[in-house]
Formats: C-alpha cells, structure tokens, sequence
C-alpha cells in the first residue's frame, strides 16, 4: 500500500498569532497555563513535548526537552516572553498549592 504524503506544514499569519495572544490574555480560567504552553509552542516545541515538561525541565532561561519525537534530547532556548510566561505560570501554581 503506498504510504499517504503528510501535509505541509504551514506557518499561522502574525494577525492569527496576534489574535490568538489577545484572547488568551482576555481569558480568565488557565490564562498562565495557556500562556506558557503556547510559549512553548511558538519556541518550536511539538504539542508531546510541551506535555511531557516538568518543573525541573525550565532553568529560568531554557527548557530541557528530555524526549523528542525521534528519542533524542535537547535543550531550547526561550525569549524574554516565553521566559516570562513560563515563569508566571510556574509562580502561579506555587501560590496555588500555598493556598
């Protein structure tokens, strides 16, 4: 049977990245959340690999991916946004649990 060609990836348009961080800074439920795993996301993380993230894996400055789609790992570096979003969803669940 002839394997099936996957589709071409394409980029989203910046006005639907724009209107995409619009609302999910209008969002009240999971806004950090959704903030930071977007973050990971636009850094080029695979949907699996923003999952698999722990606590342990953000340094402040990078995140360690410890299993990438092909078994390797690796180590990516985040922008002054995705450090911050990242950061602020982390600190938000600390208050939580301090709660």
């Amino acid at each position: 049977m002839e394997k099936v060609p996957e589709p071409e990836a394409r980029d989203l348009l910046p006005a639907k990245v724009q209107t995409l961080q619009q609302a999910l800074k209008t969002k009240k439920t999971n806004q950090f959340r959704d903030q930071a795993i977007f973050a990971g996301l636009a850094h080029g993380l695979r949907a699996s690999e923003v999952c698999d993230l722990n606590v342990g894996d953000f340094d402040g400055v990078r995140v360690h991916i410890r299993k990438a789609k092909d078994d390797s790992t690796g180590t990516v570096p985040l922008m002054q946004e995705g450090r911050e979003q990242l950061s602020r969803y982390l600190e938000s669940q600390r208050s939580r649990e301090g709660s």
